[in-house]
């Protein structure tokens, strides 16, 4: 009698156990403040030059664009960290396309330079 009341109990602790966990996760306000990374980082999107032409270049601001709708998303789901390393990783991406863009713009710039000063070297 007794091992039938522990089973029972047991039975019942364990389905009540599956019951609460798996309720689903209800998203939070929307329009709860948002960290400042995630602000950060849809500043930077608005902000960013890229080149759609260019493949790197594309494909670094559609994964921004990524971590942002995930960050948002984590954000709703009160997932704070997630959403915190979401917008890192975005801003990081950005961060090195912008540092890409200049540094090809400074090579063309050298090159347009030296250029110059041959031309005016050939022509006195």
């Amino acid at each position: 009698m007794k091992l039938k009341i522990c089973l029972l109990l047991l039975i019942l602790g364990c389905g009540s156990s599956l019951v609460v966990f798996s309720q689903p996760v209800k998203p939070q306000n929307a329009n709860q403040a948002l960290p400042p990374e995630i602000i950060q980082l849809r500043h930077a999107i608005k902000t960013a030059n890229y080149d759609p032409q260019e493949r790197n270049s594309s494909l670094r601001y559609q994964r921004a664009l990524l971590y942002y709708v995930s960050a948002k998303q984590h954000v709703q789901l009160n997932w704070r960290k997630q959403a915190v390393d979401d917008a890192q990783r975005g801003i990081k991406l950005l961060k090195m396309n912008q540092t890409a863009e200049r540094a090809k713009t400074d090579v063309a710039d050298a090159v347009l330079t030296e250029a110059q000063q041959y031309a005016d070297l050939s022509v006195g």
